[in-house]
């Protein structure tokens, strides 16, 4: 465990590193898709290990293949925090500020700055020059999400259960249906829940029919 938290920090101290030469629009993009490819790595550790599935879920034109939807997702699964959440989702809006408006704008650009001062920093870097609000608030949020993927407990695929005529015959089956009609009468329904309720109860061995 300490040794992989070592690796993480020294990955997110590596690439904070890369970010020193760049320009404030490479800063904002590079930095946000780092965080978006880290959090679908941090989705991916969470979820059944099935990858054809999660590729379809996570890739990209896929149903949460973008960085919205992942920050979302992950809150949502418990994650990332809501503080963590909002943060991301101001990472997000200032990429996309950098992103779509090719004049030359830079953190100092007031729309910009604005958001940068919204991030959740410690309150010693407070006031600090905006491009060290969101390069502070960026690794905080790697560090986060490498430490979720430290000793997490991926999801269990469930087991199938079988088919109902390999759990009883036809004629228990016929004979549940009119037990369950003696009890709730033609209440379909209840017919309906009493029968897969007494076929569930046998396939896990609580009760023989």
């Amino acid at each position: 465990m300490v040794s992989g938290f070592l690796g993480s920090f020294d990955d997110v101290m590596a690439f904070r590193a890369t970010l020193s030469p760049e320009s404030d629009r490479g800063c904002a993009l590079i930095a946000a898709a780092y965080i978006d490819a880290e959090l679908e790595q941090l989705l991916r550790s969470a979820i059944v290990d099935d990858k054809k599935v999660a590729d379809e879920l996570l890739g990209q034109g896929k149903a949460a293949g973008s960085f919205s939807t992942r920050i979302d997702l992950a809150f949502l699964l418990g994650l990332v925090s809501s503080r963590e959440r909002r943060d991301m989702h101001l990472i997000r809006r200032i990429r996309n500020e950098f992103g779509h408006d090719h004049s030359p704008i830079s953190f100092e650009t007031p729309n910009i700055a604005s958001r940068c001062a919204e991030l959740a920093v410690p309150t010693s870097r407070e006031g600090g020059a905006p491009r060290r609000l969101f390069i502070v608030a960026a690794m905080g949020m790697l560090a986060s999400i490498h430490g979720g993927m430290l000793g997490r407990q991926r999801a269990q695929q469930r087991a199938d259960r079988p088919p109902v005529s390999e759990i009883i015959s036809e004629d228990e089956m016929r004979r549940l249906v009119l037990e369950a009609f003696d009890e709730y009468g033609p209440d379909k329904q209840a017919i309906t829940t009493y029968v897969i309720e007494k076929c569930l109860r046998r396939h896990d061995g609580e009760v023989s029919l």
